[in-house]
């Protein structure tokens, strides 16, 4: 790159007669709110300071593969892509001449038709990028947009605002322009063989640079490849990295928690890594893929590079299944799995399964019938032990077996594994298959036996569970809408949305029957009555208008306004509601029967009744949906511990 040295390179140098593009492989935009303020904070100190000194704004790693005309921006795109939004704002208040020369710099070259773009971002934020940022076009709605792309948005606004309010305080474009492109220098790192590019991801891993593991990792695998002398291998990382990057897009998984979990789950999979080992998977992946040893041994150079060619497999194909699970990508899958799909998204706990997830459909990906079954016993197992209210003391309690068996499943030794830790008799079963399934009932039973799941939809003695607070509430009243209409499609998603994306129809909440705050019909507000309206009895799923209809008034007055509906509002559309109706004229013709409408407790009496009708449907409903029973090995299971409680 001309006129680079060791010195701090400002921008008109580094941008000089060169392009830029940030590979698919890299992560999309991430500067948050924060960071884009940092960086227009420290312009504006530098404008008022008015010193001549360079500012040391950070380092700019750049590769050229195979003698391309282009630049790959390695490390330094979130602060290169935030500089670029700023002048192309900055560009928008200066002169003709000005603008042109900017343009010409930064954003295209060539003759109109001909442009070639300067910076380009990756395939999945490049066309926003050009046209709200490059070509200054109003962006659209941003829920349209992927994460990367709204923060993009958010960041052009920020500079805009921040431009506005320095021109209030006398700060012109020109002097932003100024200290842009006169006082802000960069170290610039540019090798020309793609080892040293090897060498280099492995010292930015290591230089205390905040990389999300999942980006060390990457890094790591493209410097064993280049070191290894990989060629093949380390373009195939570029194009896998690239797919991965696309595919946890589609699934919305791009904050640095929800990489970091996808990486765990996948390396727990396929490296057989402990809870607390995967949360240092790049350490792990090195203490596996030891490069100097490898480096003199021909034979231990090929398993390091087979190794490693094997973890980005599985990497890209479970962020494939990520897409399919998390982003709906349902284009290559069988439709029958599209249902339990649906069901496993819309549970409010993952960590646990996820691992066994990803082992079973890249063992069993043709084989749609097995992978269906089991995933059904995934998302029972999920619900009884890690949803249900109080199987575990921790959300993680037991985890460590699930992933066992992860580990075990994928690589072929679960029949070794139970036999050694069980005392399995292996022999009688025809395959893993069959074996995962017999230990997942066995470890769904041990947790939660039948008696005890269905004690958890019970109010405690002490009256201290309160079931609006309980997180699978709603999931747990989708899926007995569904069960009340089972020839009616129940868009199970809806549980997923927040209240502030829900319109009209379109988002259901939970209802309190009786509510907290309103006592028309003289409840009380006791011990007794504040039991009874934390008791799972006295929820419902509601469209949100129906709830805002409703609000807190009595339920005598709130019910035949959510069956009839009121005003230009239609009814509720929900069965479960319905049978509130039902419910609550049987439980008012028992208490009739006892007491008179004026006696005290009437009406607490009449709810109790009501709690008491619903909570037995409900129970009766959950040990139908969450049953073990139609699976291998429940009534042997189920005997021998109810022989061990009738021997104690």
């Amino acid at each position: 790159m001309s006129g680079i040295g060791f010195e701090l390179v400002d921008l008109p140098t580094i941008f000089n007669e060169n392009l830029f593009r940030v590979p698919d492989y890299q992560r999309g935009y991430s500067w948050q709110k924060k960071q884009v303020s940092d960086l227009l904070e420290d312009i504006g100190h530098l404008i008022k300071d008015g010193k001549s000194v360079t500012h040391f704004t950070g380092t700019l790693v750049l590769s050229r593969p195979d003698d391309s005309v282009v630049y790959h921006v390695v490390d330094g795109q979130q602060r290169l892509t935030t500089l670029s939004i700023l002048i192309s704002v900055v560009m928008e208040d200066v002169d003709k001449n000005e603008r042109e020369r900017i343009r010409g710099l930064y954003f295209s070259r060539g003759d109109y038709g001909s442009e070639i773009q300067v910076l380009s971002l990756n395939s999945q934020s490049n066309d926003l990028y050009v046209e709200h940022v490059i070509n200054g076009r109003p962006a659209k709605d941003k829920k349209l947009y992927l994460e990367a792309d709204q923060r993009i948005i958010e960041a052009r606004q920020a500079c805009r605002r921040w431009l506005s309010e320095s021109g209030a305080n006398g700060i012109s474009a020109a002097d932003v322009l100024d200290v842009i492109e006169k006082k802000l220098g960069f170290l610039v790192y540019a090798p020309k063989e793609d080892a040293e590019t090897g060498i280099m991801f492995e010292v930015i891993n290591n230089r205390g640079k905040s990389l999300s593991e999942l980006e060390k990792v990457k890094n790591y695998l493209i410097y064993c490849s280049s070191k290894l002398g990989a060629k093949t291998l380390r373009k195939k990382i570029d194009s896998k990295w690239a797919g991965i990057i696309k595919n946890l897009n589609k699934a919305a998984k791009t904050s640095s928690g929800d990489e970091g979990a996808f990486l765990r789950y996948a390396l727990i999979a396929k490296l057989g890594l402990s809870k607390s080992d995967s949360q240092k998977g790049y350490e792990m992946i090195k203490r596996r893929v030891d490069v100097d040893a490898a480096l003199g041994d021909k034979k231990q150079r090929d398993n390091s590079v087979k190794m490693v060619d094997d973890i980005l497999e599985f990497i890209h194909q479970s962020s494939v299944w990520y897409a399919r699970l998390y982003g709906r990508d349902h284009s290559e899958i069988n439709q029958d799995l599209i249902p339990v799909f649906d069901q496993l998204r819309a549970q409010v706990r993952h960590a646990s399964i996820m691992p066994l997830f990803l082992a079973l459909v890249s063992k069993l990906e043709h084989n749609f019938s097995r992978l269906v079954r089991l995933l059904e016993l995934i998302e029972v197992v999920n619900f009884r032990v890690y949803m249900a209210w109080g199987m575990i003391s921790r959300n993680d309690s037991n985890q460590a077996e699930i992933y066992a068996y992860a580990k075990h499943y994928y690589d072929g030794t679960l029949a070794a594994f139970a036999k050694e830790n069980y005392d399995l008799d292996v022999d009688q079963f025809y395959s893993d298959e069959s074996i995962l399934e017999y230990l997942l009932v066995w470890f769904a039973y041990d947790v939660a036996a039948d008696s005890r799941f269905l004690e958890s939809f019970e109010m405690d003695a002490d009256g201290n569970k309160d079931f609006f607070q309980w997180g699978g509430l709603r999931y747990f009243l989708m899926n007995y809408e569904a069960y009340l209409r089972p020839n009616k499609t129940i868009p199970i998603d809806k549980i997923l949305m927040k209240r502030s994306e829900g319109k009209s129809g379109d988002f259901y909440s939970v209802e309190h029957l009786w509510a907290v705050e309103n006592d028309q019909s003289g409840i009380g507000g006791g011990r007794e009555a504040k039991k009874e309206k934390k008791r799972i009895g006295n929820f419902a799923l509601l469209e949100l208008r129906t709830n805002i209809q409703g609000n807190k008034n009595d339920l005598e007055n709130k019910l035949p306004r959510y069956i009839d509906g009121v005003g230009n509002e239609p009814p509720s559309d929900l069965q479960q509601i319905r049978d509130v109706k039902k419910d609550y004229s049987l439980a008012k013709n028992k208490v009739d029967k006892v007491f008179q409408r004026k006696s005290k407790n009437y009406y607490l009496n009449i709810h109790h009744q009501l709690n008491n009708i619903r909570e037995a449907s409900f129970k009766k409903f959950a040990e139908f949906r969450w049953s073990l029973e139609r699976f291998s090995g429940y009534q042997e299971i189920k005997e021998d511990y109810e022989g061990a409680e009738e021997v104690e």
